[in-house]
Parts: structure tokens; sequence; C-alpha cells
């Protein structure tokens, strides 16, 4: 084992309502969220939040996101009502949540001697064990072998040092604790910027379409500060797309964004179409890996 996305140390608080209160509830929140347009697979992301509104001892406590190693199965407590949460959604729509493949949370550029690698973060209740082996194989649902998630070749795989593997993975670790905090926020504007970011890797990896990438990248980081902002200051932000501006409004929260790293991700909206000159490849990488720095470091400072 290479690395871990071990649980945070939160005590478990057993809830008093039962299987029919909970199921009912359930109900009612699928329902408002059919209403809304939110599609099955993505219900069970917006759900916990809605339960925290519905329920108030639940919103009362901090609730584990992945599950302990030994969950509860007996009961609702703060250690398994994510899980259970899971489990109804997936029992009620059972191939419409596969999609063929797990549920994504996010998607990320990884670099892996000069190259761009993509890297989905899925949805996974518990433990998840990240392992780095160039020889692959079938490994259980709670092991995750890095260099496969990622479709290296075993000859890039082995030939990545020690120093590397251990970056990587809590690269990997930090990102997918930054989706998960992010789809939990219940702030402003997040299913929006989220698909500014999946729009973003797209531009690189599939349609070369360098400008509309880095565009994307801006729009999702701009989305992202306007939503912080939003949730701490009870208003909007003012409307710009200049993010050193823009992060400067996070200052008086003790969010205080690298400049350095907002101006790789600066551009304005003429960049789609080729009017502020040509967006090499390098660039839009540039932004978008800029674009994570800066997701890390404010999901970081959220509290869900």
């Amino acid at each position: 084992m290479v690395a871990s996305r071990e649980c945070p140390n939160i005590p478990e608080m057993k809830f008093a309502f039962n299987e029919e209160y909970f199921c009912k509830i359930l109900e009612e929140i699928d329902k408002e969220l059919q209403k809304e347009g939110v599609v099955p697979r993505m219900r069970l992301f917006l759900a916990l939040k809605k339960i925290r509104e519905k329920i108030p001892e639940v919103g009362r406590v901090p609730i584990l996101s992945g599950g302990a190693k030994n969950v509860t199965a007996i009961g609702y407590t703060s250690h398994n009502l994510a899980i259970k949460i899971s489990e109804w959604f997936s029992l009620k729509y059972e191939q419409r949540m596969q999609m063929g493949d797990s549920v994504v949370y996010g998607r990320m550029i990884i670099m892996v001697e000069g190259e761009p690698y993509t890297i989905d973060m899925t949805v996974n209740f518990g433990s998840i064990q990240i392992i780095w082996q160039a020889d692959y194989k079938q490994y259980p649902d709670n092991i995750l072998n890095l260099p496969q998630k990622m479709k290296l070749s075993k000859v890039i795989a082995g030939n990545i040092s020690r120093d590397d593997i251990n970056k990587l993975c809590m690269v990997y670790k930090r990102t997918y604790d930054a989706f998960y905090k992010y789809h939990e926020s219940g702030m402003e504007y997040v299913l929006e910027a989220l698909e500014d970011e999946r729009n973003a890797i797209d531009g690189i990896i599939q349609s070369e379409r360098y400008g509309q990438s880095k565009w994307a990248s801006l729009q999702f980081t701009e989305k992202l500060i306007k939503g912080i902002y939003f949730q701490k200051a009870g208003k909007k932000a003012p409307y710009s797309h200049k993010l050193v501006e823009l992060g400067k409004l996070l200052s008086p929260y003790n969010l205080f964004i690298d400049e350095d790293v907002c101006r790789k991700i600066d551009c304005k909206p003429g960049i789609r179409y080729g009017e502020d000159g040509e967006v090499s490849c390098h660039e839009a990488l540039d932004a978008h890996i800029a674009s994570m720095k800066v997701f890390r470091f404010l999901t970081s400072k959220l509290h869900t």
C-alpha cells in the first residue's frame, strides 16, 4: 500500500429514526430532485445535504462520508448514513445508477513523463487503499491500483520512481477529497462548475480545442470562488471574469489564493474563438492544473 484514503476521526452518533421514516424522507428528496431535473445517478450526491435540512438531528452532527471499516449495519448513525443513502438509490434505480461504469465525482489530468493522463474520481463508500502495481490484476473494490485507473502502460508504470509514486497517490487522494467536499457543500454553482471542469479536460484530451479548454478552466475556478463568496458573504460576487480580483473577495475570510496560480488560468472570453491569440496544449494544461491547485486549496478550507 502506498497511500490510503482514510476515514476522518468522527464520533459515531446514533439517530432516533427508523427505516420507515428514513425511506419516507428519501422518497420526498427523490421527488424534489426529480422536479429539479437532476438525473438519478446524481441524486445521491445531493441527498445528504437535503436530508440534513429535513432532519435536524442529522444536520447538527458531522457525517462520515466514506463509511467506517466496521460500519454499524443496524439502525442509522453518523458512520453509516452515507452508505444507507447510496444503497437506497442503488436499490431503487439499479442499472440507471450504474451507467456501465461507476458513478464519477469528477475528473482531472495528471502529467506522467510529460504526457497527460485523465483519471476519474469514482464514488466509493468505504475506506480505499491506493496502490501502485505495474503487473495488473483484478483487485477488490476497496483497493485502487492507480496505474490501472490512469490506463498507464506497464512499461511507464514500472519506470516511475518511488518519490513520484507517492506524490501521484497524494495528489489523487487530495483531489478525490476535494471533489467529495465540493459535491457535499451545497454551494451555489456546483453542478455548473463541474461541467466546466469536464469541458476543460475534454478540450485537451478529446477535441484539442485548447482555447475552449482554458476558458472552461477559468469558468470552473470563477464559479468555485463565487460560490464560496456567496456562502460566506450572503450575496453574489460582482460581475467579473478576472480571477485575481475575484480571489481578493475571499481574503476577509482568511482565504488567500496564490495570484500567480490565478494568472495561469486568467484569460478573456475571446480566447474561445482565437480572438486573443492561439492557445497551445501546454497553456491549456497549465490552466487546468492551476485550477486544480486552487480547487484543492479552497475545498480544504470547507466544513461539511
